[in-house]
């Protein structure tokens, strides 16, 4: 495992410059592609990094290719598509993250042609995940010069071209392709057999299976223990048994001092009824807010790693993407573990003794409720805060995330900090913001309190709102009502310039967007329909798109769209040869 910086890594080394790469992930942030990745690609120091924010130098053309889960990408910042390529993994969760990076040698310099750089990590291409957060991540580096040597590079390109085939023909393709000119550049390798995935439907089974008798096994995970407890048994089960230590590390948003004092800690009390049932188990919380001087950091704890010892033999350490539930490390996600040299029982311990201000939670207490006359006399006020959110107009719950307007309420001198996932907001009375429809909160610190306190949001939204746009096809084939309605719509508003066109009679008006908000929603609707080929979205295109505005709107559309939506698509091409007449 690596201690360098995370941006540090992705610098080139000296004499070679970034030549193309791959970039699996779940989570994806845009703006950090832009104003920390490609930077620290080029060769910018980090500490120019924020001086230097979005000033990303000299990288090859079409050099990089992001995957990450379909429902999980934030389109924060427009990325430039002649470098950058994103590609929407839909279907069983993508939650698996890894890097294959190459750099090519500059021209006179004798050095191997091409430097690899494998990097698995528990990292999300979020700025969290790259600067804040407690991650982890191995690195292993190979050359062109390597040749017949094991290398993790070829079991990662092996075990995504498996996936790749199983997915859509259009991201079947861009991916096939991405990891073919990978390969072109490696030497003949060996599989390191190191790697443990749920990438393809064949390999989805139980992470830890096959793992000898450990007499110890230490997890550290972020809390999301909080589904099925009987699915997390299960994905435990073949390490389990009577005699085995098992140390849980759970991440938690809070201070030592308050998880010293009783805190709540995020773990499912069956599971740790059943786990104590069956070995003895012992859980530690680590805390979310870090002391730095005077104030307080957060940090949370979003590294996973399974780390195990045996009698007789050295510890084994895995570490990627799986959290402790039945979704990770079952396998029922697209998950991925990398076995990396611990070096001794010694080294492995220190690992853990790396996380700094753990506290041991009291199992008693965590499995036993309150009786009456423990609980409280006083019982705190609610903060003096109300959180109202109201999404922007055609936006709809089924997104993963919502942009819109936070708006609070209350005594706002007394707050000290606010964040929305992992961004930081200004304390002021209304302000812009994404929304993350699966986490509908933020969190605060108090004048005088140095507790994160979660505040749920209230969403001020009409019916419409819940209602997910469809973007299947209809029964006779056409194109959904949803997508002909805000194609008609968009129509409308380039035949009369205006902002707002009604709807026709009898069709509600669902899209009540501004007219360059419309053209994007256009391509990410067509985008996701996977049961029209090109000729037919032609035609189809045609349909609502008449000869007296198809070509101003296609052009309209990719000039409103470039750096946000990737040029690739069918559904840009498509627009593409409308533009042309053909």
């Amino acid at each position: 495992m690596s201690e360098r910086p995370f941006l540090e890594m992705l610098k080139p080394p000296d004499n070679r410059w970034f030549a193309r790469g791959l970039w699996v992930t779940h989570d994806l942030n845009t703006a950090t592609i832009v104003e920390l990745v490609l930077p620290a690609l080029a060769g910018l120091d980090v500490a120019e990094l924020e001086a230097r924010r979005g000033a990303w130098g000299s990288v090859a053309d079409d050099c990089l290719m992001v995957a990450c889960a379909a429902d999980r990408a934030s389109y924060r910042a427009p990325v430039p598509v002649d470098v950058v390529e994103i590609l929407a993994v839909a279907g069983r969760r993508l939650h698996a993250k890894f890097l294959i990076l190459q750099y090519d040698a500059e021209p006179g310099m004798r050095l191997a042609r091409t430097l690899s750089r494998v990097i698995v990590t528990s990292s999300n291409l979020t700025r969290g995940g790259l600067t804040s957060n407690r991650e982890v991540w191995a690195l292993h580096e190979i050359t062109s010069r390597d040749g017949g040597k094991p290398s993790v590079a070829r079991d990662l390109l092996d075990a995504t071209e498996a996936m790749a085939r199983e997915l859509p023909v259009g991201e079947r393709v861009a991916l096939l392709r991405r990891t073919r000119d990978l390969r072109a550049h490696l030497p003949h390798l060996v599989r390191a057999k190191t790697l443990r995935h749920s990438l393809t439907a064949k390999a989805q089974a139980d992470l830890l299976a096959g793992v000898p008798r450990p007499r110890r096994v230490v997890i550290v995970s972020p809390p999301f223990a909080t589904g099925s407890a009987s699915q997390t048994l299960h994905a435990l089960s073949p390490v389990l048994h009577n005699k085995l230590r098992l140390d849980i590390y759970v991440g938690t948003n809070l201070s030592a001092t308050a998880l010293r004092e009783g805190a709540n800690v995020p773990f499912l009390p069956s599971l740790a009824s059943e786990l104590a049932k069956r070995c003895e188990f012992r859980l530690y919380a680590v805390p979310g807010l870090v002391g730095q001087g005077a104030d307080e950091i957060r940090r949370i704890l979003h590294a996973k790693v399974v780390l195990a010892f045996f009698d007789g033999e050295p510890p084994r350490i895995w570490v990627g993407s799986a959290n402790l539930t039945g979704r990770g490390l079952g396998g029922r996600n697209r998950e991925l573990l990398l076995e990396v040299d611990p070096g001794s029982a010694k080294e492995a311990q220190a690992f853990v003794n790396a996380l700094a201000g753990v506290v041991k939670v009291d199992l008693d207490r965590l499995l036993d409720p309150l009786v009456e006359g423990e609980l409280p006399i006083d019982v705190a006020a609610a903060p003096p805060l109300r959180c109202v959110f109201r999404p922007q107009p055609g936006s709809h719950a089924g997104q993963t995330f919502v942009a819109g307007t936070l708006v609070l309420e209350g005594d706002l001198d007394r707050v000290r900090r606010l964040w929305a996932r992992d961004d930081r907001l200004r304390v002021v009375s209304e302000q812009g913001v994404s929304l993350a429809m699966d986490a509908p909160w933020v969190r605060a610190v108090f004048v005088g309190s140095s507790k994160e306190v979660e505040l749920l949001v209230s969403i001020d939204a009409d019916g419409e709102f819940w209602e997910p746009a469809r973007l299947d096809a209809d029964d006779d084939g056409r194109l959904p009502r949803d997508l002909r309605l805000l194609l008609s719509d968009l129509v409308r508003a380039k035949k009369s310039r205006k902002s707002g066109p009604k709807p026709p009679d009898g069709e509600p008006g669902r899209f009540d967007l501004p007219y360059d908000r419309r053209l994007p929603n256009v391509v990410r609707m067509l985008r996701r329909l996977a049961v029209f080929d090109d000729a037919d979205l032609k035609q189809r295109l045609a349909e609502y798109l008449d000869d007296q505005v198809e070509r101003d709107v296609a052009l309209d559309l990719l000039a409103s769209i470039r750096g946000s939506v990737n040029a690739k698509d069918p559904a840009v091409r498509a627009l593409q040869r409308l533009m042309a007449g053909g």
